[in-house]
């Protein structure tokens, strides 16, 4: 069982970490806008579109795997590189895939 005395150490021993505070403090942020996210998408759903609880988790599966199946697309064709970076701003601003090089 932790005690105080554990908490307070581990936070000292935080400060001299400064990219591990920082991803700490990231970390906290993103998970609070991914909660933010579903919860008022939940509710959106609900209320305004009239979807039942089955619906609307249905919707969170389509959605979860449409990103997952985009972010392994994107990685996959290394979008941190110079050209992956061009061919993702070409195919965004609906040039024709003809005219990619």
């Amino acid at each position: 069982m932790l005690s105080v005395f554990d908490i307070r150490t581990s936070r000292r021993r935080v400060r001299d970490f400064i990219d591990f505070r920082r991803l700490l403090l990231v970390g906290f942020f993103f998970n609070a806008g991914v909660f933010v996210v579903i919860s008022l998408t939940a509710v959106y759903a609900e209320q305004v579109m009239h979807f039942e609880p089955k619906q609307t988790m249905m919707l969170f599966f389509v959605v979860n795997i449409a990103a997952a199946l985009g972010a392994f697309l994107f990685g996959y064709r290394k979008i941190a590189s110079a050209t992956g970076v061009r061919w993702a701003s070409r195919w965004w601003a609906g040039s024709p895939w003809w005219r990619w090089r």
